[in-house]
């Protein structure tokens, strides 16, 4: 009993002060977003200027199609994890312009930002996504959308539509060993109660919806296993058998 009273106890306290490792959140901060539209496809039919996208042939002699994106002002702050709500990075504009002549089919936005973690600069990084286009007829009857040409969206003529898609190529930032990443979620018309990543435009005439975006972990979550109470018990008493050889 000599021994066995002291082991108890040595196991007790150990199994005890043994608890699972934790990530714990941290405070995080994006600076405003600046957006460059690069890779527009067909190249031939678009010109960028940075945060603007123009294309086709004006019908009207000056005006093209295009998109514009315009940065959010301020700062977001939050803590991770969990991922935080949506929160708006800017405005998403497209100018849909009648026009002639080959049109869009796609382009990327690419978004750079700063970020703070814990108070500390860890620069800036880079997202990329990608903005599939639709540019579509204007005709009498059924537009692309399933509406009637002269009423609703199609009121000017048939919609237009935009749709985002990921891609694998945007740049990621570690927290507590797990990478993270700008998830890009789509647009919103009323303030991100509702947003998706589809997005039916007006002819003739600037359409405009905010971008929302979270924060999501990008790869596995690091996970430290903790040692179970056998192999603690196991451990216990191999020293205590040691120490007692040692005594006598």
């Amino acid at each position: 009993m000599r021994m066995l009273r002291p082991l108890l106890a040595v196991v007790s306290s150990t199994l005890i002060s043994v608890a699972p490792l934790t990530a714990s959140a941290a405070a995080v901060s994006l600076g405003a977003f600046t957006g460059t539209w690069i890779n527009a496809t067909p190249a031939a039919v678009a010109s960028n200027a940075g945060a603007s996208l123009n294309w086709g042939l004006p019908a009207d002699g000056s005006t093209q199609s295009g998109y514009d994106f315009l940065a959010a002002a301020g700062v977001n702050n939050f803590e991770i994890p969990p991922s935080p709500d949506p929160f708006l990075i800017g405005n998403f504009v497209h100018r849909n312009i009648a026009v002639f002549g080959e049109s869009l089919s796609s382009a990327q936005l690419q978004l750079t930002t700063s970020i703070y973690v814990d108070g500390v600069s860890i620069g800036e990084r880079s997202f990329l996504f990608g903005f599939s286009h639709l540019e579509s007829l204007n005709v009498n009857g059924t537009c692309a959308d399933g509406g009637q040409s002269g009423a609703g969206v199609n009121a000017n003529g048939c919609a237009d539509n935009v749709q985002i898609s990921s891609l694998n190529a945007s740049d990621t930032f570690v927290i507590d060993g797990d990478e993270w990443t700008l998830d890009l979620l789509g647009f919103s018309r009323n303030g991100g109660a509702d947003i998706d990543l589809s997005y039916w435009t007006m002819e003739n005439q600037s359409n405009t919806a905010g971008l929302y975006a979270t924060v999501s972990r990008s790869g596995p979550v690091r996970q430290v296993p903790a040692p179970d109470g056998l192999s603690l018990l196991g451990i216990s008493l191999l020293g205590m058998t040691l120490i007692h050889k040692r005594r006598r």
